[in-house]
């Protein structure tokens, strides 16, 4: 489980959280993208 270990270390985190959320949201909505894409390929030309 995770452990609390100090105030600094917690806005820490959460600092890095904020700094990669655009980077975060950006590589999930290119992997959701392109998993659609796989899908749809995969419909069309292995049906």
């Amino acid at each position: 489980m995770y452990r609390l270990t100090s105030i600094e270390e917690i806005l820490d985190k959460f600092q890095f959280i904020y700094k990669n959320k655009f980077a975060l949201r950006t590589s999930l909505h290119l992997a959701r993208r392109s998993l659609f894409e796989e899908k749809l390929f995969g419909k069309l030309f292995f049906n």
